[in-house]
């Protein structure tokens, strides 16, 4: 077992060995009563991407609950489906040229499937590469991922878009400083 603590972090990265029904990465956070405790569970496919993820939290009052997120990949490594139980969501992801162009978003009522809502955002991009291989699910592409976000900072989400983000749904324009990270959504 290969042990990895993040820095000025209470969060831990254990890789595990792989076995029938026992996961492949196991994330600990541990709020101090300060915040929720989190333990997310991850078995991952044979691109090594997340394909099922578990996710128990502990609010600091003792109440506990779970989640779990299933994902499916190109062959590429595109993320292009993530069902999410949290908020009985689905995403659909739409690549094209190595650039994500369309994310399809539904929410479903709970404990049926009746649609409740649906959303679509299209993307357009700059010629300029992503060369630091940004992916910012949660904030550019409205994909909610903010409570397992260490899994695509790990690199277990998927690769990133080949160019820069330029506009959402034609008219939001993503701006870059010199690091070529996003700064402003206009």
């Amino acid at each position: 077992e290969i042990a990895q603590c993040l820095v000025g972090s209470e969060m831990c990265i254990r890789d595990r060995t792989k076995a029938v029904g026992v996961p492949d990465v196991i994330v600990e956070y541990d709020g101090s009563n300060k915040a929720p405790n989190y333990t997310i569970e991850v078995w991952v496919n044979s691109q090594g991407f997340a394909e099922e993820i578990h996710q128990t939290i502990t609010e600091s009052s003792g109440y506990t609950y779970s989640n779990t997120k299933t994902c499916k990949y190109d062959s590429e490594g595109h993320l292009i489906f993530m069902k999410d139980s949290r908020e009985n969501r689905e995403y659909t992801i739409t690549w094209e040229d190595g650039n994500i162009i369309k994310v399809q978003t539904k929410r479903f009522f709970d404990n049926d499937n009746k649609l409740e809502w649906e959303r679509l955002h299209d993307f357009d991009y700059y010629t300029t590469p992503n060369s630091k291989y940004m992916l910012f699910y949660y904030d550019i592409y409205s994909i909610d991922i903010d409570e397992v976000d260490c899994l695509y900072w790990a690199g277990y989400l998927g690769i990133a878009p080949k160019n820069q983000t330029k506009s959402l749904n034609g008219s939001t324009t993503v701006s870059y400083t010199h690091l070529t990270l996003p700064t402003k959504l206009e």
